[in-house]
């Protein structure tokens, strides 16, 4: 940690320019900002659940949620795969490249950091600075702070990054000028930080990381109103549901392969009791080979023990005793391969209790997890099945839009404004009619419409002025302006367009 910190400081002692505001009791600067924090997470993809929950806080520092008598909200806590350990490390490196190649100062920026496994989600957390180059005369090794130009909004943005469309912060709608072009304006501090993720994504995706490659803008961009929000949580819910259940249908099938793998199994046991079974029958083979040979050594000594008492009794020894010999020989023999074919068939009945009850306990265990896991994605299934009965069911409840009757609602709020507000009535020349007290006379909008609409019409008739189509055009013009032309002079035609057409 000191090593950390005495990095960092020696860094801020090399700019140009002195951070601008005091430090405060936590050594952060109060005014210019001159460090950043990255927090990078580790993909889902990469982790998995360790058995263990934890209490998400509030902003009151409280566990969410307890309150009349209800549950603690629990959520899982994560830890790397065993086999993932090396992807895992891979991404830390790749993170940690990434950072360098973007900040300013590269690697020297990068002050320290830790990769934290006791939360409730392995992070990567990065202390850095926007510190940028800055050699002058007698310092060559001077730095200048950039954290408006690297993270925030500075005024070199227009030239060298690029521009955007203008969006409304209301309605979340790009903005067009009065020419109907879009507005464009530097990227700022938004957008730098939506390039970056991009380019971050990318980055992942060349790397061979399995990350989305896209940003989801059902998710990302969903900006509605009124009944809308409901349809559209009703929809997430949906689409969510939707893919729960494909996950569910995967481990059921997975259950089901695993119950495949047991039925293999227990045939996988029956081919390995019959190579048993050979294995035996080869001992007992061998066991026959090793019994005749005993035997024939039997048979050699009895041959031998005759022919010594042969020789004996012709030498005038006991003939008794060569009797004697060849019956004791006789004896063993027989004792000698009772004891052989005792000790092989024990060995044949051990072996094969042994690898019958292995084998059994085996294909019991593999029967017993792929139901369990049938049971399982059954029930998840069903539960997977439920959510999305109650998102149809919300979808289902949202009221349609019907664009026809909106618009004739449209016309007849339209029509109800004309009768309630007044203009100038103007003669066939565009001169304002005056009373006998000389004042303007004030006349329903939608009677002075009907007026100009059948002058116009009766001089098109004839012959005169524009036609229908430059007619169309000069509307399609004016509704991008905001104004609505109509008539030759200047303040007749702003008059007339604002307080007429336009309505």
């Amino acid at each position: 940690m000191k090593e950390v910190v005495d990095y960092g400081t020696a860094r801020r002692n090399r700019l140009s320019r002195p951070i601008k505001g005091k430090l405060d009791k936590h050594g952060e600067g109060a005014g210019e900002r001159h460090a950043q924090t990255i927090v990078m997470q580790l993909p889902m993809y990469l982790l998995e659940e360790d058995g263990t929950f934890y209490h998400p806080l509030g902003k009151d520092g409280l566990p969410k949620d307890g309150k009349d008598d209800r549950p603690l909200v629990s959520l899982p806590r994560y830890r790397i795969k065993p086999e993932m350990q090396k992807e895992a490390d891979r991404y830390v490196e790749a993170v940690m490249d990434f950072q360098a190649a973007l900040l300013p100062g590269g690697q020297d920026a990068i002050h320290g950091g830790s990769l934290n496994l006791d939360e409730h989600r392995p992070h990567l957390q990065l202390l850095v600075d926007p510190f940028a180059a800055n050699p002058r005369g007698k310092e060559p090794d001077a730095l200048l702070n950039s954290f408006s130009y690297t993270f925030g909004r500075h005024p070199k943005d227009k030239i060298n990054f690029p521009l955007r469309q203008k969006v409304d912060k209301r309605s979340r709608r790009p903005v067009f000028d009065k020419a109907g072009d879009p507005v464009m304006v530097a990227i700022g501090a938004d957008g730098k930080m939506e390039m970056y993720h991009q380019r971050f994504k990318d980055y992942l995706v060349e790397k061979g990381f399995a990350i989305e490659a896209e940003r989801d803008p059902v998710r990302h961009d969903r900006r509605v109103v009124g009944d809308m929000i409901d349809y559209g949580e009703a929809m997430d819910a949906a689409r969510e549901a939707q893919e729960q259940s494909q996950t569910a249908m995967a481990d059921l099938g997975a259950a089901l392969e695993t119950e495949d793998s047991a039925a293999g199994l227990m045939a996988d046991l029956a081919a390995e009791i019959d190579v048993q079974k050979v294995e035996l029958a080869a001992e007992r083979r061998a066991a026959d080979a090793r019994a005749a040979e005993v035997i024939a050594e039997a048979e050699r000594t009895l041959a031998a023990a005759k022919e010594k008492a042969a020789h004996a009794e012709a030498n005038g020894y006991d003939a008794g005793l060569a009797a004697g010999v060849a019956e004791g020989r006789e004896q063993g023999r027989t004792e000698g391969l009772a004891a052989v074919e005792r000790e092989r068939q024990a060995g044949y009945e051990t072996g094969r209790a042994e690898g019958l009850s292995a084998g059994r306990e085996e294909v019991a265990a593999e029967h017993t997890a792929a139901r369990r896991a049938r049971e399982q994605a059954q029930a998840d299934a069903k539960k997977v099945a439920e959510a999305l009965a109650e998102a149809e069911r919300r979808r289902d409840a949202v009221p349609e839009y019907d664009p026809v009757a909106a618009v004739q609602a449209m016309e007849v709020a339209r029509f109800d404004a004309g009768e309630r507000l007044r203009i100038v009535q103007r003669d066939d020349n565009g001169a304002i009619v005056r009373d006998e007290a000389n004042k303007p006379v004030m006349v329903k909008v939608n009677d002075e419409l009907d007026r100009e609409g059948a002058r116009l019409y009766r001089g098109r008739s004839a012959g005169a002025g524009m036609t229908v189509g430059d007619r169309a055009k000069q509307f399609k013009g004016s509704l991008r302006g905001g104004q609505h032309e109509i008539s030759k002079g200047a303040e007749q035609s702003k008059h007339r367009g604002q307080e007429g057409m336009s309505r």
